[in-house]
């Protein structure tokens, strides 16, 4: 069977991150074998492989003892520890790793195509090292097919400082595909050649498939849910809070320590927690894939407290067209008026167009 190898963003606590892992993977096993890479900063020092491996085994808590409060820590280790566990089960131990130091190491002559991507892996500014870019755009040795799917730059344009790399590793790619209409066009600037938008891994999963992820831990109470990676306002909160009160349920809180149950959670919580979810607010583009995925209404905000159009980066303003959604909810009390046949019907015949694009690539 044919070789596919993901390269994509390695974050070990990131929900989003994880979960289009998984999805991409699940997607190319239709195809053949599937392993994704584990790439290590250039930044690390040319201490021995297996010393650098054991440090890497303790860096998920390198966060828990440097950031959290000691009633958080319990929390800490235990999300810590389902998200290994949510790896290990649908993602395996990584057969190939990459770094500046050492390139490619495993039998990279089983590879037969490269895939790089989701997420962010081509924002450069997220990035300690240039070498990192020529990484993440594929520019190392080898003789495998390389590939992009929906890889995301994450800036609305390429600098001057990188663009000779962009167009250097964008040429050795077969097929290019990015997440957002943005990145589209910042690569058109550079290349001239104007690359494929798709969707996002986890969207080519019906919301069935994604169901059987879940592992049916959360009883039958309903709530609102919120997952934010910047800080609320007191608004928000106190909207919150009153739309809880007039439907007289509770809030559950991801990634907050406020409700230490809930900031718990790992990739596959993270999952059954929108799945159940009365209501969503969020400032996650995941989150938003996962509320349209399963017609939960929502309420996306900037990472400043703004709402509705105000909030839309490129990224936002794409998974919208591809769905169809062009007015997000004003108001705290109009959040059930979204058209979610019409939805399911776009976001449908987009996920049908994206697997085709997949499809011709490999």
């Amino acid at each position: 069977m044919s070789k596919y190898a993901i390269l994509t963003l390695n974050d070990p606590l990131n929900y989003g991150n994880r979960l289009q892992n998984f999805a991409l993977s699940k997607v190319l096993r239709a195809y053949g074998t599937t392993s994704t890479i584990k790439v290590r900063r250039c930044s690390y020092s040319t201490k021995s492989l297996m010393k650098r491996r054991v440090k890497d085994a303790f860096y998920s808590f390198k966060p828990i003892i440097k950031n959290e409060s000691a009633s958080h820590i319990p929390a800490a280790i235990k999300r810590v520890q389902r998200f290994r566990a949510f790896e290990t089960r649908y993602l395996g131990k990584a057969e190939y790793e990459l770094s500046g130091l050492l390139g490619l190491v495993g039998r990279q002559e089983e590879i037969e195509t490269l895939v790089i991507g989701s997420d962010q892996v081509w924002n450069y500014t997220f990035l300690m090292d240039q070498r990192d870019l020529d990484l993440m755009l594929g520019n190392f040795p080898g003789k495998m097919r390389r590939i992009s799917y929906a890889a995301s730059i994450g800036v609305s344009n390429i600098s001057d400082g990188v663009r000779d790399q962009f167009i250097k590793g964008l040429a050795g790619l077969q097929s290019i595909s990015v997440r957002e209409i943005q990145g589209a066009d910042a690569i058109e600037c550079v290349t001239g050649q104007r690359p494929a938008t798709v969707l996002d891994p986890t969207l080519l999963l019906s919301s069935a498939d994604w169901r059987s992820v879940g592992e049916g831990n959360l009883d039958n109470k309903p709530f609102i849910l919120t997952y934010f990676l910047g800080r609320t306002t007191p608004q928000v909160d106190k909207h919150i809070q009153c739309l809880a009160k007039g439907l007289g349920i509770g809030v559950r809180r991801l990634n907050d320590t406020k409700d230490l149950n809930t900031y718990a959670s790992g990739p596959q919580d993270f999952v059954e927690l929108i799945s159940q979810a009365t209501c969503v607010f969020t400032d996650s583009f995941h989150a938003c894939c996962f509320s349209i995925l399963f017609n939960k209404p929502f309420f996306v905000f900037d990472r400043n407290g703004f709402k509705g159009a105000a909030s839309m980066n490129s990224r936002m303003q794409t998974l919208f067209n591809h769905v169809g959604i062009i007015n997000l909810p004003d108001d705290f009390e109009g959040y059930q008026n979204f058209d979610w046949d019409g939805v399911n019907q776009r976001i449908g015949d987009a996920r049908l167009q994206s697997l085709s694009w997949i499809d011709e690539a490999v």
